[in-house]
């Protein structure tokens, strides 16, 4: 087990973020994507220019390794700046060696520091490792999306998650 160096994503990190995101994909087909969907060079554009109020993204690095990444994103609405949703990549070799516990505390610190309440994610229901990661990190199944996906063949359904900040957590006010 080793101890992830985590940090915000950097322009110079783009070819390897697409990479990671590319090579998880098609190896692991419970992430519900076939590729990034950004390019290298609008990654590092968008890297550079986002506003850290409303976009984080993050690294993990074992050495020059990028092992993890993690993206999420606020509200931008009134109504909606109290949540975040996120997306999150672990390379298989580094799975289970802190590395996805390392980026979602340091994403939680961010929605604290930005005043973020609600943080939400989707993942499949097929998807045990990531469903694991989450619950572990407080997360909890608000609504299934039956059949969203088609993976092989086969229908999966999208879990929608979320976990409260604070002692503010209520789904209904």
């Amino acid at each position: 087990m080793f101890t992830p160096t985590v940090r915000s994503a950097r322009p110079e990190d783009a070819e390897q973020i697409v990479a990671l995101v590319n090579k998880v994909a098609e190896e692991d087909r419970s992430l519900g994507v076939d590729r990034f969907p950004l390019t290298v060079d609008t990654q590092a554009q968008f890297a550079a220019s986002a506003d850290p109020l409303v976009h984080l993204m993050l690294t993990a690095f074992h050495g020059d390794d990028l092992v993890g990444y993690l993206y999420a994103s606020r509200g931008t609405t009134e109504s909606l700046l109290h949540v975040s949703s996120m997306a999150i990549v672990v390379d298989r070799s580094a799975r289970r060696q802190t590395v996805g516990k390392a980026l979602m505390a340091a994403m939680r610190n961010w929605a604290q520091v930005v005043g973020v309440r609600k943080l939400t994610l989707s993942v499949l229901a097929t998807n045990a490792a990531g469903r694991a990661l989450f619950e572990d990190s407080g997360y909890e199944v608000e609504a299934v999306r039956k059949g969203q996906y088609v993976i092989d063949g086969h229908q999966v359904d999208e879990l929608l998650m979320a976990a409260w900040i604070g002692s503010g957590g209520s789904a209904h006010a």
